[in-house]
């Protein structure tokens, strides 16, 4: 699948939950700064500051102050707790990221079965970890959105079968009247 076609997918889903033009700006440029030569005083330049902040939120740190990548497990940990001080338009991105990757997962593994786990640096409990942690630090706040994203998230990682035995597992969102 063409790569953009994840962060247009991102900024979909927090555009159809009614998140204002700075976050789904934001979210179509979630991991550009930590996947490209782009660096935030570029996009502070050219999208102003909340966009700029939402996505410092959003990147990851991937390499030491030499140039050597970090391990997967330490960055996912570190990033994962820089977010639950972020602001919720923050944490939301986070949350539809991570939405979006379990829905590719769940339509990979479908088509390649098992040998789908291969591709990923970290272990498929490791990945359900990570996942799990997401869902429970950033899926509530004020803003009942972030509740939502949540409970799609939590819905998906049933079907990838990465939810544990016992956990709740909530009926997917549906906005009201759209049935």
């Amino acid at each position: 699948m063409p790569y953009v076609q994840h962060p247009i997918a991102v900024a979909w889903i927090l555009d159809r939950l009614g998140f204002d033009e700075d976050v789904v700006i934001a979210a179509l440029l979630h991991d550009v700064v930590e996947d490209t030569d782009a660096t935030l005083d570029e996009i502070h330049e050219r999208f102003g500051d909340r966009v700029a902040e939402l996505v410092a939120h959003c990147s990851e740190q991937k390499t030491d102050s030499e140039g050597n990548v970090r391990p997967w497990i330490v960055r996912k940990h570190e990033h994962l707790d820089s977010l639950t001080t972020a602001p919720e338009a923050a944490k939301a991105i986070k949350l539809a990221d991570c939405l979006h990757n379990m829905r590719s997962m769940v339509d990979d593994l479908a088509r390649e079965g098992d040998p789908f786990w291969n591709r990923f640096n970290a272990s498929r409990d490791q990945i359900f970890e990570k996942l799990r942690l997401v869902l429970e630090r950033l899926g509530h706040g004020e803003d009942d959105r972030l509740g939502q994203l949540a409970r799609l998230g939590w819905a998906t990682l049933a079907e990838l079968g990465g939810a544990e035995p016992g956990d709740e597992v909530p009926e997917p969102f549906v906005k009201p009247g759209s049935r």
